[in-house]
């Protein structure tokens, strides 16, 4: 489910993760979500969720017929789930609906109000439910917050059921 991927820079993680998941879109029967967050350095707590949310934004918005999809697969699970959580899938299909990348590809994020780290494992573990998700954090090693942590590891205990790849990509220290 995680793969940990350390090389000194220059080593090659880039090409190698790229063409993984070029080889996944490519071969795969279902659609894949490809969700890449980078961990600036000057990134911290919260604004690493923030990063976070906003690349998955960007990842559904990768066409219409996908963003589609997506929000067909999170509405059908909507009547199954706890009421907190289903405020959350429908916050995101809300905000995935209003907001359109901007130049550059930056995208206008709401985050919930209630709770929004684990909103945002909610709505991941929601979608890979329905599709292959590769999940790429690059430059893990820029982060020293424990909200980071905390948030890859209740993913990675609560997609059991889920079809996620979490690729984590760090230079040695």
């Amino acid at each position: 489910r995680a793969v940990h991927l350390t090389a000194p820079m220059g080593g090659g993680k880039r090409a190698i993760v790229g063409d993984l998941c070029r080889t996944a879109i490519s071969e795969a029967e279902d659609d894949v979500l490809l969700w890449r967050i980078q961990v600036r350095e000057e990134d911290e707590g919260m604004n690493v969720i923030l990063r976070a949310y906003a690349s998955l934004f960007q990842a559904v918005q990768r066409s219409q017929a996908f963003r589609g999809k997506i929000e067909m697969a999170l509405n059908s699970q909507i009547p199954n789930q706890p009421k907190r959580v289903q405020g959350w899938y429908q916050s995101f299909i809300d905000g995935v609906r209003k907001s359109k990348p901007a130049e550059g590809g930056q995208v206008q994020v709401n985050l919930p109000k209630d709770n929004p780290l684990v909103g945002l494992i909610e709505i991941a573990t929601g979608i890979a439910r329905k599709f292959p998700v590769i999940l790429d954090i690059n430059g893990l090693h820029n982060s020293h917050s424990v909200g980071v942590m905390a948030f890859l590891e209740a993913l990675l205990s609560e997609v059991n059921d889920c079809r996620l790849m979490a690729i984590l990509s760090m230079e040695p220290l």
